[in-house]
Order: C-alpha cells, then sequence, then structure tokens
C-alpha cells in the first residue's frame, strides 16, 4: 500500500524545468519560524525537478525560481518528500511547499499548467502523426469497398451515394484533425521560442553580474587588470587551433572569463605582496578555484565551466593544486593553465618585472610535460611566433 501511495504522490507533482532553478541550498530547520506547517501535500503545494545532488528525506531546502513570465525571481522554501535516482549523479526530488506567498504560489502553479499543457499538445502532435498513417490506410481500403460495391451494383437504387457521402464526411474530419495538429504545432513553435528568449536574457543578465565581479577585482590590482580577457583571447585562439566546436569555444570564453572570480575573497595584501608568499598565504591563494566553483555554482548553466575553473591549477605530472591525474583533467582546462601562465609571465607583478615573450615561451616549452599539456604548449608557441598576437594590459581589458 505505501509503494502505491508514494506513486501516485509522485504522479501530483508538476515538473518545475531545471534551466528555470536558479538556486537552491540546505536550509536550517532552526531557522524556520515555528508556525510554518511541515505538510507533505503534494496535490496543492508542491513540485519536482531534476538535480545532480541527492538530499535525505524531510532536508528543508531553499529555493530560487524564475519565470519567464515575471520579472523578478521567486523564492520559497520546501521540503523534500521524495527522491529518486534517474541516473548518475542525476535525481528527481518532490518538493513540498512549506513557506511560499499565496500569490507567487499561483503564479508558479499557473506557469507550470501551462507548461504541462504544452508537453500535451506535443503529445498529441505525435499521436496525430502516427493516427494518420492508420487513418490513411483506413480511408484507402474503405475507398476501394465503395468502387467495388458500386462497380458490382451491390447497392440498390441510390444507396451508393450514401457510400460517396461517407467517404466525403471521413475527408473533412481528416481535414479538421490536419488544421488543430496545424495549429496546435504553431501555437507550441511560439511559445517555445518565447521560453528560449526568456531563459537566454536570464543567463545573460546572472552571467553578467559574476562578469562584473571579475572587473572588480581586477580592479583592485592595477598588476593583473584585463588578465582574464587576454586570458580568454588566448585560450580561444587555441581552440581555434584544435578546431574545437563553437559550443566548446563558448564554455571556454566563459570559464575564461571566470577562472580567477575566486580571488576576490583574498585580501588584497596578499594578492598584491611584493615578497614570497607565506606558506600559509600560498595555501589560502591556492583555494581560489575551489571558491570561484561556489560562487558560480547556483548557475546551473555553467555546469561545464565549474570543472574547467576548478581544474585550471592541474599539472601534468600530477602535483597541481588538487592532485588530479592529468588524463582526468579536462582539455579546456590545461589551454587555460598554459595561457593563464604565459599572460602571467608577461605581465609585472609585485615581486617581479614581466618576462619578455621569448623567455615566456622557452619557459613553457622547459616545463612541457612536468607541469603543462605538450601538444598544447606546441600549439600555442607556435601560434605567437606566427601570429606574434600579444596582449599587454593597455591592449586589452575585461569589457
Amino acid at each position: 500500500m505505501k509503494m502505491k501511495s508514494n506513486f501516485r504522490e509522485k504522479r501530483k507533482f508538476p515538473r518545475l524545468d531545471s534551466s528555470l532553478l536558479l538556486y537552491y541550498q540546505v536550509y536550517n530547520r532552526a531557522d524556520l519560524p515555528k508556525d510554518i506547517s511541515l505538510t507533505s501535500d503534494v496535490s496543492e503545494g508542491g513540485l519536482c525537478f531534476s538535480c545532480s545532488e541527492n538530499f535525505e528525506l524531510g532536508t528543508i531546502l531553499e529555493l530560487e525560481i524564475r519565470l519567464p513570465t515575471r520579472n523578478t525571481s521567486l523564492k520559497a522554501l520546501g521540503k523534500v518528500v521524495w527522491s529518486r535516482q534517474t541516473g548518475p549523479s542525476k535525481y528527481d526530488l518532490g518538493i513540498s511547499f512549506v513557506k511560499i506567498g499565496e500569490e507567487e504560489k499561483k503564479e508558479i502553479f499557473s506557469y507550470l499548467s501551462l507548461f504541462n499543457r504544452q508537453k500535451k499538445d506535443s503529445f498529441l502532435k505525435n499521436f496525430h502523426s502516427k493516427s494518420w498513417e492508420r487513418i490513411k490506410i483506413s480511408l484507402t481500403i474503405a475507398f476501394l469497398i465503395t468502387i467495388y460495391f458500386i462497380e458490382i451494383k451491390a447497392f440498390p437504387g441510390t444507396a451508393h451515394l450514401i457510400s460517396q457521402f461517407i467517404v466525403t464526411v471521413i475527408l473533412v474530419g481528416l481535414g479538421l484533425i490536419w488544421w488543430q495538429e496545424r495549429e496546435s504545432h504553431q501555437q507550441l513553435e511560439k511559445t517555445s521560442e518565447k521560453l528560449n528568449e526568456a531563459e537566454k536574457e536570464l543567463r545573460e543578465s546572472y552571467f553578467n553580474t559574476i562578469k562584473t565581479l571579475a572587473l572588480a577585482l581586477e580592479s583592485r590590482d592595477p598588476y593583473t587588470k584585463g588578465h582574464s580577457s587576454r586570458v580568454t583571447e588566448y585560450a580561444l585562439a587555441v581552440a581555434e587551433q584544435l578546431r574545437l566546436s563553437e559550443d566548446e569555444k563558448a564554455v571556454i570564453k566563459n570559464a575564461g572569463i571566470l577562472h580567477d572570480i575566486g580571488k576576490i575573497s583574498i585580501n588584497d595584501s596578499i594578492l598584491q605582496k611584493p615578497a614570497k608568499l607565506t606558506e600559509e598565504e600560498y595555501k589560502i591563494v591556492r583555494n581560489h578555484p575551489d571558491i570561484g566553483v561556489s560562487i558560480i555554482k547556483p548557475l546551473s548553466f555553467l555546469k561545464k565551466e565549474r570543472k574547467i575553473i576548478l581544474e585550471h591549477h592541474e599539472r601534468a605530472d600530477g602535483k597541481g593544486y588538487h592532485g588530479k591525474p592529468f588524463d582526468e583533467v579536462p582539455l579546456s582546462s590545461r589551454i587555460l593553465t598554459i595561457v593563464d601562465s604565459f599572460d602571467a609571465m608577461t605581465s609585472d607583478r609585485p615581486y617581479r618585472k614581466a618576462f619578455s615573450v621569448p623567455e615566456a615561451l622557452n619557459e613553457l616549452i622547459r616545463n612541457k610535460g612536468t607541469q603543462f599539456d605538450p601538444k598544447i604548449v606546441d600549439i600555442f608557441v607556435k601560434f605567437i611566433r606566427s601570429s606574434g598576437r600579444v596582449y599587454s594590459a593597455e591592449k586589452k581589458e575585461l569589457s
């Protein structure tokens, strides 16, 4: 009986597209007001969504949801009332609302109701497409039988006209089905376009917010001003030489701009120290990839970028920040490691003057196979020597 009830419970949840879930985190139950009811009402006050983490039943999550129908995000608290694994590191969670405004609640369920109707229209479209094949076969058979009866004069008097009328009715019915299917398809396409546009605008808005933080970080230190943008340009040049896809280039661009965002939490006295860092200070600096990942983690559309940022200080000999085996480090991270080091070497720092371009290239070559990926070093060195495209702080700043 419990399994049957649980199945019904899951079916009552409207599904929220994961791209609209901007943020979620565990909420401390001790902070919940005493008048909040921890009900598990799933027919009126819950939803489900897919995510990469699993939570114990009863866990309270703080949610931030962005609906294309409103300009601001919607915030709520929900309790995990069921979960199931749907794939490697992929889970479906059922959330029962424990705190949400009445108007926000109406708005989200109104939107989800519309979304589910669109899914139903899509199902009907597929159903009609399959039915059309059956109807064509049935119509052909009916037409041949009618012709046969007419030819053998099986119908007395004008009875054959009745058969012709039946065929006409079938044709009209098919025409109506086709028209309805066409209208449904057009409406679904228009709604889908609007949702895609809203999602794109939302992603750009949140990414630009994080990008502004990166700009604020660089503005604190004249020695690193424009560093992220120059690294991005170099990385895209290597990606071009490797003939990576446009999607891969877009991920590299985002990761390049945000790769040092974690340094925003590091004190200027460490970042701008004119002498060698102490062991404790170096440990703090080494933590900036992890901090950067935690900053952008709520942005689900930057999932690929998170891994690249986390591992952009790994080494070919496995002695990087996290000691990651090099064959497990993404290609994009290996690219960033090289171009990040090159820009750092060719820029002034508080503790040293910039290397010349030949000196920096020789340093990359010298560390092939120990610190850097040999193949990417060769490609990058060849590109710099043949193109002469070297950026300085004056030539390239984050924009």
